[in-house]
């Protein structure tokens, strides 16, 4: 299926434009609309329950502090957005006009009680989200998550300072179904690649799918794949994976995302923990 659909929800924390640019140049390559939201939550600072009981000053001040820091992250968010879509020279609509080429609106969610990522992502193509930084905390997190597991939607994250995906794709490979899905989903980022390298840490497991039916799937989709071997290591899996995509020059990986614990906390598995917060490059996540 072609992308047609994008959704970018940034966080409003840093100024980048990076992040919206990648998702206009995608949209310019393949004719799509562009969603911009910010992922700001609207609860307030304290559970209205709580709050009527606390009314000294000092706490009715920090609520206030609180709110003026969410309104500055939207508007940050949206002036990222903006900025990067007129550098982009991407044009505004709000529906589709049935004209081909690039296009782009901004939902404005400060009216919106629902997960902004659910609401407007499981009708979208492709998510793009900003990749967190070690000082972010797990709010951030529970954005990837809503978007890989809530929404279920090839969900892209980019550091920041990735504008574009560039020319050579690696696939993160274990035979999984997860996995198999990852490299379906990403089909039109992988068209007209230069190269397309898939990369398998240690053995696929007998009821998994062998490396050599990958090679022919891909085949069968006009692309050229080679595969790189690498001997795994305990709890290194994620790592290898990351040492070997930068061996071989990959400007962005493809991988299924792993669910271990249906807890919070731990709903990442090692491997996918690990690459949302260690990868260099863009990563593809589908679950």
């Amino acid at each position: 299926m072609p992308i047609k659909h994008v959704l970018v929800a940034l966080t409003g924390e840093v100024q980048s434009t990076s992040v919206p640019s990648c998702a206009f140049d995608l949209a310019q390559r393949f004719a799509a609309h562009v969603t911009g939201v910010d992922t700001i939550r609207n609860e307030p600072m304290y559970p209205h329950t709580a709050f009527s009981a606390v009314t000294s000053a000092y706490h009715v001040e920090l609520a206030k502090t609180y709110d003026a820091m969410k309104r500055q992250q939207r508007d940050t968010a949206r002036a990222a957005f903006e900025k990067a879509r007129t550098h982009c020279g991407v044009t505004l609509a709000e529906t589709s006009t049935g004209e081909k080429g690039a296009s782009a609106s901004w939902f404005d969610r400060s009216s919106l009680d629902d997960d902004p990522i659910v609401s407007l992502g499981r009708l979208a193509d492709l998510i793009v989200l900003e990749q967190p930084e070690k000082r972010e905390s797990i709010a951030h997190f529970n954005v990837i998550e809503s978007a890989v597991f809530a929404a279920r939607r090839p969900t892209l994250l980019l550091a920041q300072n990735h504008s574009e995906l560039g020319l050579r794709g690696a696939i993160a490979w274990n035979g999984s179904a997860e996995a198999a899905d990852a490299v379906e989903r990403a089909l039109p980022l992988l068209a007209n690649l230069k190269e397309v390298d898939i990369i398998q840490v240690g053995e696929i497991r007998p009821e998994g799918i062998q490396v050599t039916s990958l090679i022919n799937y891909l085949g069968w989709h006009e692309l050229d794949a080679r595969v790189h071997e690498v001997t795994d290591k305990p709890k290194s899996t994620a790592k290898l994976i990351l040492q070997e995509a930068e061996n071989i020059k990959s400007d962005f990986l493809i991988m299924g995302a792993y669910s271990r614990s249906p807890l919070r906390e731990t709903v990442f598995g090692g491997v996918t923990q690990h690459m949302i917060k260690n990868a260099a490059l863009p990563v593809l996540l589908v679950h």
